[in-house]
């Protein structure tokens, strides 16, 4: 008595098996494994000629192909398991990254602003503008900022000039001077300074 591979197999053609398993996923080939397993019917009178040795030897391989399908299936999703939790670190770090890129650039952006405002308050000091009039110097670079004081300072420079002059106070008078002394008093002392 021979025994051929189609009746090894479960009676299936064990070249069609390989060829039709090649490309399949893991599900198909447990499919087709579960399939093959469900026709012993098939291959029954052929199993009766192997004899009680001959059947054991073939339950036990197909016992073997069930459990090797399905520790495959196992490892295939313990592999997918593993894959999905490294895409999902891989999305954290990526997520991290983009979330350190955006401080560094605000951190930069706020950096620039104090350089800027620090710039505004040096030229401001180096022109001789007061304090009040440094939040109106427009300008993003420091030879801008000059240009803008040196504009700034002409503009109150006319502005003075144009302006009514007060009269400097004379002597006392001014400042609040001797209130003991009576208006003609102070008229003749105003007098002798002017003279």
């Amino acid at each position: 008595m021979s025994i051929s591979a189609s009746e090894f197999n479960g009676g299936g053609n064990a070249e069609s098996g390989v060829q039709s398993e090649a490309g399949a996923t893991p599900e198909a080939k447990s499919e087709a494994v579960n399939a093959e397993a469900a026709k012993p019917d098939e291959g029954a009178s052929n199993d009766d000629a192997l004899g009680d040795a001959g059947k054991k030897a073939l339950h036990a391989e197909r016992e073997a192909r069930k459990e090797a399908e399905k520790r495959l299936k196992e490892l295939d999703a313990r592999v997918k398991e593993f894959e999905d939790r490294d895409k999902t670190e891989q999305e954290r770090a990526q997520e991290h990254l983009e979330r350190l890129t955006g401080d560094l650039d605000a951190t930069r952006a706020s950096l620039a602003a104090a350089e800027l405002n620090l710039a505004r308050v040096e030229v401001a000091h180096t022109k001789g503008i007061p304090a009040e009039l440094v939040p109106r110097l427009r300008g993003e670079t420091r030879e801008e900022l000059e240009a803008d004081a040196d504009a700034l300072l002409e503009i109150v420079g006319k502005r003075e000039a144009e302006a009514p002059r007060k009269p400097k106070p004379v002597g006392s008078l001014g400042t609040g001077g001797d209130a003991r002394l009576t208006p003609q008093e102070q008229f003749a002392a105003i007098m002798q300074q002017a003279l």
